[in-house]
């Protein structure tokens, strides 16, 4: 069996079917040469039907990683391939893993130059996690060991600057750490590990080396408000005018109450979020 990475495969499919459905109500036309789509940049990869499945990883300007589950067996686990592909589908280099049996993949990140390819070390085991890092240019391979001492039911990953974001849920309530790579310490960010919290959306800014978690929060008169709180990638809070989490400062923490004695929809839905 094999699968075909094509470049705008779909919207190129869908221009071809419709240019043969207008060749076969217009047989006697003749269609002009320049009429026709050439063949975009195409690669393919050869799985077997016992293969388990394949993940594609945007390296943004660098390229393409594909991520194959094998169902081979290494010295250690199944074999995993990776193949990097530059943006002319170009493989630049492959590599062959054995991972762990009991491993679940988890999610994955691009940033600054790197893959980070987020594992369980078990897959009943949700406290213990392997962060697998490549270098796109120069393929070299590490990994990070990370133990959150509490299981963590995973929802957000993003790396920036120094730090391993993760997001998810404890006993249903929200919980984010931010993982120290350098220092290989997680550090539980405060304000979020509530009953009646839910966390919307993870969203980093590799510019301004900061991170803004937003979540929606259950009030007393039982309404729901948004809130946004912003850190920097090592995880203090940070505010606008450039104070960070000074012992003696007074914070203010800014909240948009949605539905105030009136009705409001977003339809967000062409972001995959829905409705808030």
């Amino acid at each position: 069996m094999t699968y075909t990475i094509q470049v705008k495969a779909f919207v190129i499919s869908v221009i071809l079917l419709s240019g043969s459905l207008l060749v076969f109500s217009q047989k006697k036309k003749e269609i002009p040469e320049s009429n026709y789509i050439s063949q975009p940049n195409r690669i393919e990869f050869d799985m077997l039907d016992s293969d388990v499945e394949y993940t594609i990883v945007s390296g943004e300007e660098k390229g393409l990683l594909v991520v194959i589950e094998t169902n081979s067996r290494g010295g250690d686990g199944y074999n995993w391939l990776f193949h990097f592909m530059d943006t002319t589908l170009n493989v630049k280099w492959t590599k062959l893993l054995s991972i762990d049996y009991e491993s679940g993949f988890r999610g994955y990140d691009y940033y600054d130059g790197k893959f980070y390819l987020l594992f369980n070390k078990s897959r009943y085991k949700n406290e213990e996690l392997i962060v697998y890092v490549f270098d796109a240019e120069t393929s070299d391979f590490g990994k990070i060991e990370i133990s959150t001492v509490f299981p963590i039911q995973l929802s957000e990953f993003e790396v920036l600057g120094n730090s391993i974001l993760l997001g998810g849920y404890v006993n249903l309530r929200p919980v984010m750490i931010s993982y120290d790579i350098r220092e290989k310490k997680p550090r539980v960010l405060p304000g979020f590990y509530g009953n009646s919290n839910d966390i919307l959306n993870l969203v980093t800014d590799d510019n301004a080396d900061v991170f803004t978690v937003v979540l929606t929060e259950q009030m007393r008169n039982k309404r729901n408000s948004i809130r946004a709180k912003t850190f920097t990638s090592d995880g203090y809070t940070f505010d606008t005018a450039g104070a960070i989490n000074v012992n003696s400062a007074t914070y203010v923490n800014w909240v948009w109450h949605a539905n105030a004695g009136t009705t409001t929809t977003n339809d967000a839905s062409s972001t995959g979020i829905g409705t808030i």
